[in-house]
């Protein structure tokens, strides 16, 4: 019961446009869960993209820190790439010497969610690498799965 009012009320956070309100209730969710739960891998991602939203980079890259490290022992490597990529598109936001990297980063989970069918993940990695629609030259891999 108490993980229901929590995630009503980050998701209401969000909605009203309280990021950080949102990242807040978010770890207190993951904090309540087992180590080794998808679940909190996942809740400590939102946090993380909710405190990219906030602007705070510092808080940001610790919420980057946090989600990395719950990714270890979920089976899967999904969540792992939507960090990844969330962590390289901060950097490059904060340091336009990281854009190349941040590219490559993005063109390898790119490659990994077209192989798990995550439309959601394929519009992020094509977001953080500057390709959110077909140009001439662009190469056909990134506007057709």
């Amino acid at each position: 019961m108490r993980l229901d009012l929590l995630s009503a009320a980050a998701e209401h956070a969000g909605e009203v446009g309280d990021a950080a309100g949102a990242a807040i209730l978010e770890r207190r969710m993951a904090s309540l869960l087992e180590k080794d739960d998808p679940v909190r891998a996942e809740l400590l991602f939102r946090a993380a993209s909710h405190e990219v939203e906030t602007g705070r980079v510092r808080e940001a890259e610790a919420a980057i820190n946090a989600a990395l490290t719950a990714t270890v022992g979920v089976p899967g490597d999904r969540i792992d790439h939507h960090v990844r990529i969330l962590r390289a598109s901060l950097r490059a936001s904060v340091d336009r010497a990281t854009l190349d990297g941040a590219r490559a980063i993005a063109d390898e989970a790119y490659e990994r969610f077209a192989e798990l069918e995550d439309g959601w993940g394929l519009a992020c990695a094509a977001r953080s690498a500057g390709r959110s629609m077909p140009r001439a030259g662009m190469p056909r891999r990134w506007w057709t799965t």
